[in-house]
């Protein structure tokens, strides 16, 4: 528990998870959101395992087959999927995490952010809303709930033992 699990590592899940799913750039000039992602979660008292799919250190070296079942393996084993779109058509345009959000959107597991700015959010803000799924429109505020319903979960299982 408590640890960063970055993409093709084999490290065991224990505990409570979250998945950051959302673009990853492309390009070695755009900064990944990934890294203030993992910051404000431990800030806002979030213990659990958090999943990247970004490997440690050069991020954008990578085989494509590998990446997308570590990807995929990691998803369905989250507790929690939470998606932040930063979406830049022109450096994140995120075609990927469209898919991702599709696949898992009746899954129960997922909380969707999105910076009140980003391009072409209009469908999938709809379909969380049809799906009763959360949205944010800050990291602050998507963090706070993860941490919260991490806490949540945690004292409703101390208390069954």
């Amino acid at each position: 528990m408590n640890k960063e699990i970055y993409a093709l590592e084999n490290t065991p899940i224990n505990g409570h998870s979250v998945f950051l799913a959302g673009p990853t750039p492309r390009d070695k000039n755009v900064p990944s959101w990934r890294p203030d992602m993992i910051k404000i979660l431990r800030e806002n008292g979030y213990e659990g395992d958090i999943l990247i799919p970004e490997k440690r250190g050069d991020y954008l070296d990578y085989e494509y087959v590998t990446q997308t079942k570590w990807e995929v393996d990691h998803l369905n084993a989250a507790d929690i999927i939470a998606f932040w779109i930063p979406r830049n058509l022109e450096t994140m345009p995120a075609f990927t995490t469209n898919i991702e959000f599709g696949e898992f959107l009746h899954s129960g597991k997922i909380v969707l952010g999105y910076p009140k700015e980003a391009k072409r959010m209009r469908y999938l803000q709809v379909r969380a809303e049809m799906h009763n799924i959360v949205v944010y429109h800050t990291m602050e505020e998507l963090a706070s709930w993860v941490a919260a319903l991490q806490r949540t979960t945690q004292d409703v299982m101390d208390k069954s033992n």
